[in-house]
Order: C-alpha cells, then sequence, then structure tokens
C-alpha cells in the first residue's frame, strides 16, 4: 500500500517530518482503527509557512526518484508514478501548534509518528461540518464518539481554539451544538446521516 510506504519512509526521516502532522480519515483508519474507507489521501497539518514550503517541494523524497509532484493548488498536490498516474494525493495546510494537539503513535508497531490526536481530529471534523458540504465529517464524527470516551471540556476547548482561526460563525462548541439542525439544512449531501446527526447532538448536549 503506498500510503503506508509513503508514512514510513516520512516519519523516518525527523527532519523532513519535523513540524508537520498526520490528520484526517487516513489517521482515523491507520492508527485509530476507526472503520472507514480507505484512501490513498493523506492529509498533514504544518505548524510554519516555513515548513510548509520545504514540506511541498520535497514532498516526493519517501517515496524516491522515480516520483514527481503534480501541483494542484496550494494546499493539494498530486504523487505521479513513472506513467504519469496519480498514486497518491496529499493535502498540507498551516495549522498553529497552540491550535492542536498531538501525540506519538506507532505504525505498524515499527516507525513513531506524531499526528493529530483523536480528540483533535474530532475537533476539526466538527469545524468541518460547519463551512463543507460532506457526510464524511458527521460520519467520522460519529464513529469517533462511539468508539472512545471523549473528554467534552477537552474538545470544546480545542474547537473553540481552532473556531478563533476559522470566524465561521460558531465560536464555542455550545453555540455549534445548538445550532446543529440549523446547519443540517444548508447541506444537501447530509440526507443519509440523520441516526449519526442525532448521536453527535445528544453526546455534545450531555
Amino acid at each position: 500500500m503506498i500510503a503506508l510506504t509513503y508514512l514510513h519512509n516520512f516519519y523516518k526521516n525527523k527532519t523532513l517530518s519535523n513540524h508537520i502532522h498526520l490528520e484526517g480519515g487516513t489517521a482515523l483508519s491507520l492508527f485509530y482503527k476507526i472503520n472507514r474507507k480507505f484512501s490513498n489521501d493523506l492529509d498533514f497539518s504544518v505548524e510554519t509557512l516555513i515548513d510548509l514550503r520545504r514540506f511541498q517541494q520535497e514532498i516526493t523524497k519517501p517515496l524516491g526518484i522515480f516520483y514527481k509532484a503534480k501541483v494542484i493548488d496550494d494546499v493539494k498536490i498530486c504523487i505521479l508514478d513513472s506513467n504519469n498516474y496519480t498514486i497518491l494525493t496529499i493535502d498540507s495546510y498551516l495549522a498553529a501548534s497552540e491550535n492542536c494537539q498531538y501525540e506519538e503513535v506507532m505504525l505498524e508497531g515499527i516507525t513513531p509518528c506524531v499526528i493529530h490526536s483523536l480528540i483533535d481530529i474530532l475537533a476539526e471534523k466538527l469545524c468541518c461540518m460547519i463551512d463543507r458540504d460532506t457526510e464524511r465529517d458527521v460520519y467520522d464524527s460519529a464513529k469517533i464518539i462511539k468508539s472512545r470516551d471523549i473528554s467534552l471540556n477537552d474538545l470544546a476547548t480545542l474547537f473553540e481554539n481552532k473556531q478563533k482561526v476559522k470566524q465561521d460563525g460558531y465560536n464555542t462548541l455550545s453555540q455549534f451544538t445548538e445550532n446543529l439542525y440549523k446547519i443540517k439544512q444548508q447541506k444537501i449531501n447530509w440526507v443519509r446521516q440523520g441516526d449519526n446527526l442525532n448521536y453527535i447532538y445528544k453526546y455534545l448536549s450531555n
């Protein structure tokens, strides 16, 4: 699996991976064993602009010289093989460390990786429920809540720190919870997520 190869080589290179942290769906699948469709998409947050530029310039390094990068936009880069076939898609974006929580976990019991904590990924997923219309954010949030005992106080702090940057109308977790069904009315792709949405609302309302 190309994503696994990439992550092993990436995190073994401490210079390359410094200040860069995996998050998102692949982190949920590989490290936290959240049952979801696995994909060859990797999402990384990067602590500084210097590190972001460095990473994007060296993004194919974990796979070697036979691969090349195709820049899609400021965030998304595709990794192409020698036949110009996309084998991996990588999103990377700035996220200050004071607004995130990380932990070191082992990849396949071999490679230590500093990635976003599960509660941090949940906080980010809840933020994403506000500003984009994808059912996976609802699905993943419900899966995380069902899989672990999540501290609402810690979640609220992380959510509020992220919202200070995003500034999309809901400054606190309680405001988000109170307006969750109002947010739902603006979404087209949540139609199959009614049960998961109800579960999220009930949990956050405790």
